[in-house]
């Protein structure tokens, strides 16, 4: 008698702290991977003119964004 089960503590410990560290994680790199509005249309800016180039290097015009396009 008078003998700790340390086995059933830690289980404990690791069942709760866990989830936690797993949260602070996901929650970190949702931050570090935030990106502005302005980065966005910069980036989607890019994507349009790299299409169009490849479009006038196949010899066809470039394509024709609608109205309702980046409004997301």
């Amino acid at each position: 008698m008078g003998q700790i089960d340390a086995g059933g503590a830690l289980w404990s410990v690791i069942t709760i702290a866990g989830p936690v560290v797993l949260a602070l994680a996901i929650l970190f790199a949702m931050v570090r991977n935030r990106r502005s509005r302005a980065e966005k249309q910069r980036s989607e800016q890019a994507v349009r003119d790299q299409h169009d180039a490849e479009r006038r290097s196949e010899g066809l015009p470039p394509k024709t964004t609608p109205v309702s396009a980046g409004k997301n």
